[in-house]
């Protein structure tokens, strides 16, 4: 019984970080897209459209 108990907990901790770390891949490409500024007027491009 513990040793299923512990086996689920790790299983679930390795998703959880396979998980967050797409996650994380994710917000790091839309922060740079919302943040790219091409025509250096320090207003990011994505507000200009």
């Amino acid at each position: 019984m513990k040793v299923g108990v512990l086996t689920g907990s790790v299983l679930a901790a390795q998703l959880a970080s396979v998980v967050r770390r797409f996650r994380n891949r994710e917000y790091r490409r839309i922060r740079a897209l919302e943040s790219e500024d091409a025509n250096a007027n320090d207003i990011p491009d994505v507000y200009e459209r």
